[in-house]
């Protein structure tokens, strides 16, 4: 997506994203707020090219951290979507 929007460094960020995405809970967030500074600073960029570079990376966390992780640890495991979901909330709970 930064590719497309045109964002400098936008190479580096996927590199960044995907490193940072083992990381639970904060990795995603981290990964999507770095290149906002790039973007924001940028005098080329309209204010439409810094919203979709916040919102495109936190939708595709969101959707993937939501619905296809469950789906693909539950058939790795045998196990339904939701049991999956609330194993990792009720884990990410306790040992953060």
């Amino acid at each position: 997506a930064l590719l497309l929007l045109k964002v400098d460094l936008a190479l580096v960020f996927g590199l960044l994203a995907f490193l940072l995405n083992f990381i639970p809970n904060v990795g995603g967030v981290i990964s999507t707020l770095l290149p906002m500074p790039v973007v924001v600073f940028d005098p080329t960029k309209s204010y439409m090219d810094i919203v979709l570079t916040f919102l495109i990376p936190t939708t595709v966390h969101a959707i993937v951290g939501n619905f296809v992780e469950p789906r693909v640890l539950g058939d790795a495991m045998e196990l339904h979507p939701i049991v999956v979901l609330l194993s990792l909330v009720l884990w990410g709970s306790l040992w953060g």
